[in-house]
């Protein structure tokens, strides 16, 4: 289909037509996809702290209800023609969606694709976004809620947005689930998770366009999971730049204590136990593959000085600690 062809058609109907192009499939994740878009929008590095409450029902029908959110991406002019609070709006089977700012509220109601929208000047005690809809049975014929799949996902999600309540109730079966996710220390809950015996570091480094979280240990179970936004890396310059900070700071402490140590970046690779993640609003990273599992951007070389530097200074800062981390490689 030429260019031509998809601007002649409406976009909604493109869309509902292509619906695999935007989420994936139109199975479990295709579905989960179109949580993360929402909840990803709602929410910005500088947020403090964001409050969802997710219900969901039989026949595919969901409720996502988000408390001080950041509203910019929905209030942008036409931004629900366009990208991903579209995306939901076409696939829905119905819709309704409420946008309440602090000086209006923005109503869409909408079937099949199918909308109108109501703009309501009038005062409102907190910013919020509201959706109740229905996934579209003809698009998702295939796909079926299971509670584990969703409940899984808002786990992941809380452990790298650790700005996010997450209240989540499934009403599918005559036993109603509830879940609750708040992980106000990101990726070191999760790495306590992964490996809860051993001392671990964890910090935070926030740049003009991003927000690193990193959180280690060197004893304990080897394993490294790397993150670009709520996406699962397999290699790129996340890890290869974090690590290379990593081993920099250490042998340049060692050095400092004329300390020999045996120390390579294949050594810390297999002796360390890591959980990374960059944001960025505007999701500004480049893939360098088509499966979009290792980034090129932000570069490794940036990465690795801002690992550096962090890093080092904490070691200075805190030489007990410092001495038994090379003591894990003399």
């Amino acid at each position: 289909m030429s260019q031509t062809d998809i601007n002649s058609k409406d976009f909604i109907e493109f869309m509902r037509n292509r619906p695999a192009m935007y989420i994936g499939d139109t199975k479990t994740k295709g579905f989960l996809n179109l949580i993360n878009n929402i909840l990803t929008d709602s929410t910005s590095i500088n947020q403090k702290l964001i409050d969802v409450e997710i219900k969901a029902f039989k026949e595919n029908k969901f409720r996502i209800e988000i408390t001080n959110c950041d509203l910019n991406l929905f209030l942008k002019e036409n931004y629900y023609k366009y990208t991903n609070l579209n995306l939901i709006i076409a696939l829905s089977q119905q819709i309704k969606v409420l946008i309440f700012k602090k000086d209006k509220t923005i109503e869409i109601n909408g079937v099949q694709g199918k909308y109108k929208t109501q703009i309501t000047l009038e005062n409102n005690d907190q910013e919020k976004l509201i959706l109740d809809f229905q996934l579209d049975l003809e698009i998702f014929k295939d796909f079926q809620h299971d509670y584990r799949d969703l409940n899984d996902f808002l786990r992941k999600f809380a452990f790298l947005y650790p700005e996010f309540k997450i209240n989540y109730q499934d009403f599918t079966n005559s036993k109603v689930f509830k879940s609750h996710f708040s992980f106000p220390n990101g990726t070191l809950h999760q790495l306590e998770f992964i490996n809860p015996d051993f001392e671990n570091y964890s910090f935070e480094i926030k740049t003009k366009k991003y927000l690193y979280q990193l959180s280690f240990s060197f004893k304990g179970k080897n394993h490294i999971e790397t993150y670009a936004n709520s996406i699962l890396l397999i290699g790129g310059s996340l890890i290869k730049g974090t690590l290379a900070g990593i081993l920099k700071s250490i042998k340049k402490y060692a050095k400092t204590k004329n300390l020999k140590i045996f120390l390579n970046s294949s050594i810390l690779k297999d002796n360390i136990c890591l959980i990374a993640s960059v944001r960025s609003d505007v999701q500004d990273f480049q893939f360098d593959n088509n499966s979009h599992t290792r980034i090129s951007s932000p570069s490794v070389s940036e990465i690795k000085e801002l690992i550096f530097n962090e890093f080092y200074d904490y070691l200075s800062e805190n030489k007990e600690r410092a001495d038994r981390i090379v003591e894990c490689f003399s």
